[in-house]
């Protein structure tokens, strides 16, 4: 029998069956609602025997620390009178959004609520079964899109039919908590989902709010002291290092308040190394030097699978090539095999052998599990790949062609977490493998995957210092394939797809100080606007009103102080009309607009024209009185 079969019979009552897995798992759920993974299921995979079973966020190893206000503002928005909402929380990498949305997801009764993470793949096929304008859902329905940055297509979907969907009285609410570490509304994948003239026109009344809502950080010492007291406990029981209290130890009061430690995941990753060097000690210790120390000891315990130092080696690289694919749901056999044939190697009990030892390694549910947190897997992926004389390229590049946009934002990831210089100066040198990674990824994209480029070009960070290179030169190969991508689709669509992707050009190429270069870039997307919100202005009035800002920043850089003046006034007074009747849908991109003209005036020498900010001053005003700091922090 194949590895995966899928029986689906689509309709309002229909069954789905899917079949999937060499020890075969079935799931069995109606065609007309999404699959949800409770994190009760996750949390029930086998334990490895590993110090990262203490750092999955399923397991919930220790008490939730310091997430009070996020917790409670996420039961308020679930419960509002809206029937349809969606909202993004973000945080970098070990901040606890995987962990802030299990909370949330166990607060909620099953038999009151359909709650869950949905996995990519159902992103993907949901919206193939089912018409979202006209889904009935049976009762209230969370679902938890994690790594939304890499689904931006079907995501796109979701929102475009949801925000066609009639309102009903008395519906039962549904609610989209979209998790990922960056979204920013003047760039990169969260513009692209409000972008795109009247297919997209009703998205941002989706979202409560718009404006993306960070995790709260652990700012206060005791806090952090919570954090490790609670891990050393489960990690050592009785045996645990104390941790020194208040006043007893000024060295280690003095580190426990660096930046560094404000995420929850590092501090437990810290207890974890202190069984090995002390508290005080690995206070001293930076992000990626903890990464690497726990990636190391889990290096090794996946090693102690194999019997010879050559098959360990291959199930080391196995398990990179399974964390960059997200893990490995099915065809394990299959992907064993043609690894060992890429690289040379055999086993003799054949590759069976070895994908029985992987699954014993790191058991999935079904199949292959990636290792986790993400940080420690990236760090296992760099220790295994980085030793290979093309620094694993190859390898990575065959990842994507199995796995997809996963690959990708893995990637990037990887490249926002190792490589920066550390401000603080305590921790290991930037590694350059992920960029050589990035690069081969858009060398890929260029030959034979225009998606690709797509991919990776909605997964950029906005703005980015350690990818700024790579991220222009992907905005710019795009702009340049555009037309064949595209051939055959209405011109309006093209030409709305143009102009979003000059706008992020002229960013990137600003970010690398080509400040003449995006200027011709941002000029060219208002154009574009200005046609477009001609024939159509409800639909295309935002998007002018962005291009605009866009501009205006551009020229504000080249000291042009003037004319970036009149592009944010051109801007504010396009918005204005839609903003009153919507200003939750486009308040962000006003409290820009109104910040950025009368900068750009009182540096040009004159003074703002009142009849540019009147008409939006009282309604700001409302805004940020009901939001307070989320409302005025732009």
């Amino acid at each position: 029998m194949p590895d995966d079969q899928k029986l689906r019979i689509d309709g309002e009552n229909s069954i789905g069956v899917q079949v999937k897995g060499e020890n075969i798992s079935v799931t069995v759920g109606k065609g007309s609602q999404p699959v949800l993974i409770r994190p009760e299921t996750r949390k029930a995979r086998a334990s490895t025997g590993s110090d990262l079973d203490l750092l999955n966020a399923y397991r919930c190893s220790i008490p939730l620390v310091g997430r009070d206000d996020n917790l409670q503002s996420l039961k308020d928005w679930l419960v509002s009178d809206k029937d349809i909402a969606v909202r993004t929380m973000i945080g970098r990498a070990g901040a606890g959004k995987t962990r802030l949305a299990i909370e949330l997801i166990t607060s909620l009764p099953e038999k009151d609520w359909n709650a869950g993470f949905i996995t990519s793949e159902e992103v993907a096929a949901f919206p193939e079964r089912v018409n979202l304008s006209k889904w009935t859902w049976q009762k209230p329905t969370l679902i938890v899109v994690d790594y939304a940055a890499t689904l931006l297509d079907p995501l796109s979907r979701w929102l475009r039919e949801l925000a066609d969907h009639p309102k009903k009285e008395d519906a039962p609410r549904l609610r989209l908590l979209l998790l990922e570490r960056q979204a920013k509304l003047d760039g990169g994948w969260y513009q692209s989902l409000f972008s795109g003239g009247d297919s997209n026109a009703g998205v941002p009344s989706l979202f409560e709010p718009v404006k993306p809502l960070p995790v709260q950080a652990l700012d206060l010492p005791e806090k952090r002291r919570a954090v490790l007291k609670a891990t050393l406990r489960e990690a050592c029981g009785e045996e645990a290092s104390a941790v020194p209290e208040p006043g007893e130890n000024p060295e280690f009061d003095k580190r426990l308040q660096a930046d560094q430690w404000q995420d929850p995941l590092y501090l437990m990753m810290a207890a974890l190394v202190a069984t090995h060097t002390g508290v005080v000690e690995v206070l001293a210790l930076g992000r990626r030097d903890l990464a690497f120390r726990v990636a190391g000891k889990e290096l090794a315990r996946i090693r102690k699978f194999s019997p010879k130092p050559n098959a360990a080696d291959f199930l080391a690289h196995i398990a990179a090539y399974a964390t960059l694919c997200g893990g490995l749901d099915g065809h394990v056999v299959e992907t064993v095999t043609e690894e060992m044939k890429e690289l040379g190697v055999a086993d003799p009990h054949g590759p069976k052998a070895v994908a029985d030892r992987l699954v014993k390694a790191l058991p999935g549910n079904p199949g292959v599990a990636a290792i986790e947190p993400d940080i420690v897997g990236e760090a296992v992926t760099l220790s295994v790949l980085g030793e290979y004389d093309d620094h694993g390229t190859a390898t990575l590049v065959r990842a994507q062609r199995r796995a997809g946009p996963v690959v990708s934002g893995r990637v990037i990831h990887a490249a926002q977490d190792f490589c920066y210089d550390d401000p603080y100066g305590r921790d290991t040198a930037a590694r350059e493998e992920p960029l050589e990674w990035l690069r081969a990824l858009i060398q890929e994209g260029q030959a034979i995957n225009l998606g690709l480029l797509l991919e990776i070009d909605a997964a950029m960070p906005y703005p980015t210092l350690a990818l700024r290179e790579p991220a222009a030169a992907v905005t710019e190969l795009l702009l340049e394939r555009l037309p064949q991508a595209m051939e055959g689709l209405d011109e309006t669509d093209f030409l709305a797809e143009r102009s979003r992707i000059l706008n992020n050009l002229a960013a990137r190429l600003r970010e690398l100080g080509q400040r003449e270069e995006a200027l011709a870039r941002a000029e060219e997307a208002v154009e574009i606007q200005r046609k477009l919100a001609a024939e159509r202005p409800d639909a295309f009035l935002p998007d002018l009103a962005m291009s605009l800002g866009a501009r205006g920043s551009v020229l504000l850089g080249l000291e042009r102080y003037g004319e970036a003046a009149n592009s944010f006034a051109e801007g504010l007074q396009s918005i204005t009309p839609q903003f009153l009747k919507l200003p939750a849908a486009f308040g962000r991109l006003v409290v820009y607009l109104a910040w950025a003209y009368p900068e750009a005036c009182q540096r040009a020498g004159r003074e703002p024209d009142a009849a540019v900010l009147g008409p939006v001053a009282k309604k700001l005003a409302e805004l940020q009185s009901a939001q307070g700091e989320e409302g005025s922090d732009s």
